[in-house]
């Protein structure tokens, strides 16, 4: 009997062993949630190491997290090289948004060579594996003919794909191509009803779009005050474009009362994002001396020739009238 309960004694003591062996072993390993409370210690140089550590098996939570470290740049010096390889390697090992980026990484030459054909192969991957934008890039290569022959039918059925399965960029452009016809036949109320989808996703372009529909009264009746409330809310979203059309209603009294300090203020904001069509209205005002602007004829041509870099056809013209370019 006491043999008996010697063995039973020892097995329990060799279980316990095991168990604390293991625990050890468990608590002491590097984990993402180790990392995190590291992070929020403000102890960088641990949690650095760790999810190098990590990074180096096949942990793609660690290997993106460390990615997105290196592509910012704060906790550690920027590397942009470094942050590409690891979203590379998180890529092949079948991460649907690291495919995804891999895709864009290909399309832009960033850090790999700029190659369409590689993009298509990373986005096809990303979306088979539950990525939806991949489908949408995929459009976006089959709409200018990247790395494929151009087809817009292609285009649409991927870009469809796209707004299906809920991406607003997608959802935006499914819209517009029903309203313009493009890859597909024409459909407007359908079309508009996408836009609105998208709009009430906070897609600024989408917001834009319906804005500049209701105050030309195309497609549907105008309504300067919808145009106005489209404009504003893209304009809240500090879009440049949603900022120069809302400078242009307070300008003109369109849909809200005049008010030409509110629009000058909008517009150099505007213009300050980078939109070539405020960035040319601003030269122009400082040009002419308008809206309460001195006149600066050489600030005028600064900002008119940004707004012709940028592609502004009236830019160019007034350049060329006035042989600044």
């Amino acid at each position: 009997m006491k043999k008996k309960k010697i063995g039973i004694i020892a097995i329990v003591i060799a279980l316990l062993a095991i168990f604390a062996v293991t625990l050890i072993y468990y608590t002491s390993r590097p984990s993402m949630e180790k990392v995190h409370r590291l992070l929020d210690a403000k102890d960088t140089e641990k949690a650095i190491s760790m999810l190098t550590e990590l990074s180096e098996g096949d942990d793609t939570a660690a290997i993106n997290c460390l990615a997105r470290i290196y592509d910012k740049g704060e906790l550690v010096p920027r590397d942009e090289e470094k942050s590409v390889r690891l979203i590379e390697k998180s890529a092949k090992l079948g991460h649907p948004r690291s495919q995804l980026f891999l895709g864009l990484f290909y399309a832009n030459g960033i850090v790999v060579e700029k190659s369409g054909e590689k993009a298509i192969e990373w986005f096809k991957k990303a979306s088979e594996n539950g990525e939806p934008e991949g489908y949408l890039r995929i459009g976006d290569c089959y709409d200018v003919g990247f790395g494929v022959e151009r087809d817009l039918f292609k285009s649409f059925e991927y870009i469809q794909k796209a707004a299906e399965n809920g991406v607003p960029e997608g959802i935006e452009r499914y819209g517009l191509m029903l309203i313009d016809g493009a890859g597909t036949s024409i459909n407007v109320q359908e079309g508009l009803k996408w836009l609105q989808k998208a709009a009430d996703l906070n897609q600024p372009f989408a917001m834009n779009s319906l804005g500049t529909y209701y105050a030309n009264g195309q497609y549907v009746e105008t309504d300067l005050k919808k145009a106005f409330e489209y404009y504003k809310k893209s304009a809240d979203l500090k879009d440049g474009k949603g900022m120069y059309l809302l400078s242009l209603c307070y300008f003109n009294g369109d849909g809200v009362q005049e008010n030409g300090q509110e629009g000058l203020r909008l517009l150099t904001e505007a213009a300050k994002l980078g939109d070539k069509d405020a960035l040319y209205a601003l030269g122009f005002c400082y040009f002419y001396g308008e809206h309460g602007l001195p006149e600066n004829k050489n600030l005028g041509i600064y900002y008119i020739e940004q707004s012709a870099n940028g592609g502004n056809e009236d830019a160019i013209s007034f350049l060329n009238r006035h042989k600044y370019q």
